[in-house]
């Protein structure tokens, strides 16, 4: 008997579309892996591709993770990962895979839960201004902290961001993400529009590579914290970050990452370095969301306090599970164990796709 493996591609539709400022998202698409001895599902791991956000397609992850379990089946869960941790890999083509490996090492430190919850965030959707005012109403009577989407158009934003601010209690933190859709200039116009007061912080700005803007647009703008997301996915782009000063936050995903474990070094490195660390996906699926509350409380045992998460894709789903999750006031709470056997249901429509390695006592948890 055998340690089987599974990849499948899915497509999870959204209640309603998820807008971006370099498109629209109207479905995640995931692939999911998963590790079974004999019938009993040992692990499970998700990665939903985002392009635009990333260069990586559900294609290129599927195509990735089925060339690696091709080439290397015959070997244990953790021999495979020490492989992949070797390889230099972009975080969302490993992802699906490795944190399948990393939970089945883990196993019974994830799933043997009946429980775990999480602090989230209210996402502000509505961009019309005659709704904005209905829906932000019904946000702060449940959340703290509030993200709001930017990058469409200076004027418009800034105009919609002073509204909402007007609308909120004083100590609601306002979130604001551009997804590097400003220049410089622009940047520039629409924080002299704006206030500080709430403004927690201004997430990637500029593109990626503009290190030496995103220093000189801190220095030009001390009353306001920035972030820097897609920016960051290495102790390399970490350390740039701070030895720059480019910022006062950066965003961690399991994707980005690429693992549950790497995500903590990274956030461990960036506590280390003197900057704060924000954690969640708002593109993910239920696996995704779980393992990151899973991160969300490692790095709180370990001191690092990462506020609330942006884990929040799950509750932008069509279809929403109540037997997985719930929302508790602006507490996500997670069941893993029926999680669990949620997945297990998903990893018997398929028939396995790579036979692995015989040696499976270490990993019968």
């Amino acid at each position: 008997m055998a340690i089987t493996y599974h990849c499948k591609k899915t497509s999870a539709a959204l209640e309603h579309p998820y807008m971006l400022s370099f498109g629209t998202v109207h479905t995640f698409d995931s692939v999911m892996t998963y590790l079974l001895d004999d019938d009993r599902l040992i692990g499970v791991g998700e990665s939903t591709a985002l392009p635009g956000y990333s260069k990586e397609t559900q294609d290129d992850i599927y195509q990735w993770s089925s060339d690696f379990l091709e080439l290397h089946a015959e070997k244990l869960p953790d021999q495979m990962h020490n492989i992949i941790c070797k390889q230099s890999t972009p975080g969302f083509l490993q992802a699906s895979l490795l944190s399948a490996i990393e939970s089945a090492i883990m196993h019974s430190d994830i799933f043997a839960m009946n429980e775990i919850a999480v602090p989230i965030i209210g996402l502000v959707t509505q961009r019309a201004y005659s709704m904005l005012q209905a829906e932000i109403e019904s946000l702060v009577s449940r959340y703290n902290t509030l993200k709001m989407k930017i990058g469409m158009d200076v004027f418009f934003d800034a105009q919609r961001v002073r509204m909402v601010q007007m609308l909120v209690p004083e100590q609601t933190k306002i979130r604001l993400d551009a997804n590097q859709a400003f220049t410089y200039n622009q940047i520039e116009e629409f924080l002299y529009w704006i206030d500080p007061d709430q403004i927690q912080y201004i997430e990637q700005p500029l593109p990626i590579d503009q290190w030496d803007e995103m220093a000189k647009l801190n220095a030009a703008f001390p009353q306001f914290n920035f972030m820097l997301d897609e920016s960051i996915s290495s102790i390399d782009d970490i350390d740039r970050a701070a030895d720059m000063n480019c910022c006062h936050y950066i965003k961690l995903k399991l994707f980005k990452c690429g693992s549950v474990s790497r995500t903590i070094d990274l956030a461990r490195h960036a506590h280390e370095r003197g900057l704060k660390v924000i954690l969640g996906n708002g593109v993910q699926n239920i696996i995704g969301a779980l393992y990151e509350a899973y991160i969300y409380h490692q790095l709180l045992n370990l001191g690092i306090d990462v506020t609330a998460t942006e884990s929040i894709g799950p509750l932008k789903l069509r279809v929403q599970p109540e037997s997985l999750f719930q929302l508790n006031g602006a507490t996500l709470v997670l069941n893993p164990k029926q999680i669990l056997v949620h997945e297990y249901h998903h990893s018997q429509l398929l028939q396995p796709e790579f036979a692995g390695s015989d040696q499976r006592a270490r990993f019968v948890l």
